[in-house]
């Protein structure tokens, strides 16, 4: 209840995305209801808990290795539903479409995408899913009934594939796949407030701007290049010197511009 109060009171933050509705609350109810419902014994329920845990916990290990050394060291409680946000968001990483997907990889990276859309609009229906991040993701929502909004943005940020002509299209990119991660995870931890979304929205995107740096060397030998084109230009250097290291001093400007 007192959760319910403080989310009204701000639901003006962030385009109302936060603001629980009446309609979000049945959601949550039907949520717990459905949970308590669930046929079979504690010895089924048991196993199939603790496979989706260690999937989760593989997923991260494997495909966001930071993260789940920053995971291991949060609150007991929240390393759980922590582990489940990581690891969808870990899926998702591996579905984005980007500039340089063929047609065949854009399609099935779509349907991807499409079937975590389904998936998502299943939990907060109170349907039962099966793929294990599905599950985690699930208790995660009904645990700390996480914003629905931003989930959908991470699916919908990892749906573009745009190029970046500017630094703002990075910041624009990171406010849909790195900042709303953030932002669900200080509501795993308990944090609804204005001031800590509005810090890790600055952290989000300079996450980006670090993951964009680091992928330089990966992406090159790959013959692909993510730096903006504004800031290639300003640095006198075209996408295809950049990517051949023809100028590493002027490479080297552009980085730190």
């Amino acid at each position: 209840m007192i959760l319910r109060v403080i989310c009204r009171r701000n639901h003006t933050r962030l385009g109302g995305i936060r603001a629980l509705s009446e309609s979000d609350e049945q959601v949550f109810r039907r949520l717990e209801e459905d949970n308590q419902k669930r046929s079979g014994s504690a010895e089924q329920k048991t196993e199939r808990l603790v496979s989706g845990v260690s999937h989760c916990v593989d997923v991260v290990r494997r495909h966001d290795y930071e993260n789940f050394l920053c995971t291991l060291v949060a609150p007991t409680t929240a390393r759980r539903p922590l582990m489940g946000l990581r690891a969808f968001n870990a899926e998702l990483s591996k579905a984005s479409i980007t500039p340089f997907s063929t047609p065949e990889e854009k399609k099935l990276q779509q349907l991807k995408l499409a079937w975590w859309r389904g998936a998502l609009e299943d939990i907060y229906r109170g349907r039962h899913v099966n793929a294990p991040v599905a599950v985690e993701l699930a208790h995660a929502v009904r645990k700390h009934k996480l914003s629905k909004g931003f989930l959908v943005k991470l699916i919908e940020g990892r749906s573009r594939g745009v190029r970046y002509n500017s630094l703002h299209d990075v910041e624009n990119a990171a406010d849909s796949s790195f900042s709303p991660v953030l932002y669900l995870t200080l509501e795993i931890l308990g944090y609804r407030s204005v001031g800590a979304d509005h810090a890790a929205s600055h952290l989000g995107r300079c996450e980006s701007l670090v993951g964009l740096v680091r992928s330089i060397p990966h992406l090159r030998n790959k013959g692909m290049c993510l730096l903006p084109n504004s800031t290639l230009a300003k640095a006198g250097l075209s996408q295809t010197a950049a990517i051949r290291g023809e100028d590493k001093e002027a490479l080297k400007n552009a980085v730190h511009d």
